[in-house]
């Protein structure tokens, strides 16, 4: 039960690659966010809910590290677009930077005590 939380907020951030990789292609018939933007996305969180699932100390450790270079390029984003006529938009950004931090700090400290609480450990496989 301690995965709920993870894997609902996982799996609405799959939903929403999807629902605006759509909103894209068919309102605003821009196809590069797609691959640029919602592809790669949906990849990470796939792999996040994944791990999640599966509760790997090794998957939950590689889950929150790219989350967390994830988290600075958006940082970088965020402090541009709020010199931006378009600042509204940092808001946004900064709301889903909190959601990923906190995705990010939950998985690590998982990660960890995973790893501590049973006998595997990510590089017990490479004995």
């Amino acid at each position: 039960m301690r995965n709920t939380i993870p894997l609902i907020a996982l799996s609405l951030l799959i939903l929403t690659c999807i629902s605006l990789s759509i909103l894209d292609n068919v309102r605003y018939k821009i196809q590069w966010s797609t691959f640029a933007i919602y592809v790669p996305c949906f990849l990470v969180f796939s792999f996040g809910f994944y791990a999640w699932k599966k509760r790997s100390s090794l998957y939950l450790l590689w889950f929150s590290i790219l989350l967390g270079a994830i988290l600075l390029c958006l940082l970088g984003y965020d402090v541009y677009s709020w010199t931006q006529s378009d600042y509204q938009w940092a808001a946004v950004t900064l709301l889903f930077i909190a959601l990923l931090g906190a995705l990010a700090a939950g998985s690590f400290y998982t990660s960890m005590k995973v790893k501590h609480s049973s006998e595997e450990t990510p590089l017990s496989n490479l004995e």
